[in-house]
């Protein structure tokens, strides 16, 4: 980022890194080139400011970089940030737009955690496209280390809004794959000639239930004599995002229709 003082003398930059894990030392030597490279296009001072977003095993997180030669040295120095110092700032509520790192700082995730990130990315930012794409970075670290059930449950609200956001859309696409390599392998488990048809249609169920509540006798019918499998599939990437089980079989009937 490029700073504008009152004179043109006093124009700088900050070169800002970001690590989740500490730099190698090729990363360091690109590092120790970039901000006086960039020094001179700009024709400014131009400072180096490492953020490192994880803790991990590691204890040292570098902020110099040397090279030795003989008796001979040449040294490179930088501030750095571990984010993690923020920790209790932000659960209180101080820095929400960085609530989402609060899931990477355990070892072992936990539920609570990340329902606090969404509330504080939800209730504390005041920017709607900051929090939107906030709220994106949150599901899209969430999906890594927790059953995507549970993400879709603690996020179906915001799934529906940010479904544009690539890495939403990612993760979208990624659970509908594994919804119906589920419903797939329920059938196959079954042992019955129509098993992947039974297990499909029972995945369906299983995720438009979330939204949409029980199916009557009658949708229920429909759904048990939908024999397509490309329609199945359909239903099996629609049945979170509908509103109704009549939304969802109109689906059917209009792929049957063309």
């Amino acid at each position: 980022m490029v700073l504008d003082g009152p004179k043109p003398a006093e124009r700088c930059g900050i070169l800002v890194e970001y690590a989740l894990n500490p730099p190698s030392r090729r990363t360091l030597l690109r590092w120790n080139w970039k901000a006086p490279a960039l020094a001179l296009q700009l024709d400014c001072e131009v400072v180096l400011l490492t953020v490192y977003l994880r803790r991990g095993a590691r204890r040292l997180f570098p902020s110099s970089f040397v090279s030795r030669v003989g008796t001979l040295k040449t040294a490179f120095y930088f501030d750095t940030l571990e984010l993690w110092a923020l920790e209790a700032e932000i659960r209180a509520g101080l820095y929400p737009e960085l609530a989402p790192f609060l899931l990477l700082w355990e070892e072992e995730p936990r539920e609570e955690t990340l329902v606090l990130a969404r509330d504080l990315v939800q209730t504390r930012i005041a920017d709607p496209n900051l929090e939107s794409a906030a709220q994106a970075f949150t599901i899209s670290l969430a999906a890594a280390r927790f059953p995507y059930d549970l993400v879709r449950q603690l996020f179906d609200e915001e799934e529906v809004m940010l479904k544009d956001y690539p890495p939403v859309k990612q993760w979208i696409a990624e659970s509908s794959d594994a919804a119906r390599a589920e419903g797939r392998a329920e059938g196959r488990a079954e042992g019955q000639a129509e098993g992947v048809l039974v297990g499909l249609q029972n995945q369906i169920i299983r995720r438009c239930r979330r939204r949409c509540g029980d199916p009557t006798p009658v949708q229920l019918e429909l759904l048990r004599g939908q024999s397509d499998l490309s329609v199945l599939d359909e239903w099996t990437d629609q049945a979170t995002s509908v509103e109704s089980w009549d939304d969802l079989l109109a689906i059917g009937a209009n792929s049957e229709a063309s």
